[in-house]
């Protein structure tokens, strides 16, 4: 029967993801920027510190520190040495702080913003599988109903249009099932093993922080990557090459007549 509830749950999905893409693109930005700014505000005030013990650029008529490189006027003042070095340590462990967050900036969150921009349309990029889906799933019905319309021609093969959904239906299911691998792949690359598989040993629980949601709403609109819709026809032609009329029939029709009643008429037959 095409398994056309899969289909529907999956399209289900990707429309739900399609709708919250915008928060999580606009979210994982202005993570990147607080992240950034951060980095720079460390960095400011670590070398505001430098420049307050060193004296850098005070002028000649002033002198912050003494023979041993105190903080001081008074030479062999030990006690400003101690706490000269304990500042210069802070502002250089700022700058370790530093360097961290743009470590963290570049290695995982920058990363992290580029995979999800793949997937801002999912719903959209996968609109002709699903229709192609739906359409072969019509047919499928059509020609199984045991009233079989008066203006069907007497040499229609029932069980050669019958055989034509199936293939489509293992075009989709596997495509949809590829999807899924391929996601799941992708993500898994960002947490830690072994704690990552046992995650999947218990039921998942409501987060205490679900409630919340609604009040990190997006305060600002951050434009959305468009990724070509061209590109799953281009796709569903190379799933289906080999399956014989298959791939040189879908890549003629998938891109102008995806959705219509119609798209199936030349390979049934009917065009």
């Amino acid at each position: 029967d095409g398994d056309v509830e899969i289909i529907e749950r999956f399209a289900a999905h990707a429309r739900a993801m399609e709708k919250s893409m915008p928060w999580i693109n606009e979210a994982s930005q202005a993570h990147k920027d607080s992240l950034n700014e951060m980095q720079n505000q460390y960095r400011r005030v670590s070398y505001a510190l430098l420049k307050l013990i060193t004296g850098y650029d005070a002028g000649e008529d002033c002198e912050c520190i003494n023979d041993e490189g105190a903080w001081c006027w008074r030479d062999g003042c030990n006690v400003c040495l101690s706490l000269t070095k304990a500042i210069q340590s802070t502002a250089e462990s700022m700058q370790v702080i530093a360097d961290m967050y743009d470590s963290h900036k570049k290695e995982v969150i920058i990363p992290w913003i580029e995979n999800f921009k793949e997937y801002n349309q999912p719903a959209t990029n996968c609109e002709q599988l699903i229709d192609m889906h739906a359409g072969a799933y019509k047919k499928y019905k059509d020609v199984s109903d045991e009233d079989i319309s008066q203006d069907q021609s007497e040499d229609t093969d029932i069980e050669a249009i019958r055989s034509r959904c199936d293939t489509v239906f293992n075009v989709t299911l596997s495509e949809v099932n590829r999807i899924h691998d391929e996601q799941l792949r992708q993500a898994r690359a960002n947490f830690d093993e072994p704690h990552y598989s046992a995650l999947s040993q218990t039921p998942r629980t409501p987060s205490q922080y679900n409630a919340s949601i609604d009040e990190q709403r997006p305060s600002i609109s951050r434009p959305v990557s468009i990724v070509s819709v061209g590109s799953m026809s281009g796709m569903v032609g190379g799933v289906v090459d080999g399956v014989g009329s298959m791939g040189s029939f879908l890549k003629k029709t998938a891109r102008t007549s995806i959705g219509s009643s119609s798209m199936f008429d030349s390979w049934w037959g009917r065009g």
